[in-house]
């Protein structure tokens, strides 16, 4: 994110200050890091999500009566 930031800002000084060249490769390297900034986040939420699905659930075992009855 900070690298988009960073290349977003520099796009901004290019468009004040330099040429429509040196705009246009500022505003695409800043659209390229944002888009792997995005990618590298969702990569990181699908191996939190895998960690969360490998993981033992704890079974929960019933001792004595599994039949329920009602308390009149």
């Amino acid at each position: 994110m900070v690298v988009a930031i960073a290349s977003g800002t520099f796009a901004l000084v290019a468009m004040l200050f330099g040429s429509p060249a040196s705009f246009g490769l500022a505003l695409a390297l800043c659209g390229a890091a944002w888009i792997v900034t995005h990618f590298v986040e969702y990569l990181t939420e699908q191996d939190a999500i895998a960690a969360r699905r490998r993981r033992p659930r704890p079974t929960r075992r019933m001792t004595g009566s599994t039949r329920l009855t009602p308390s009149h």
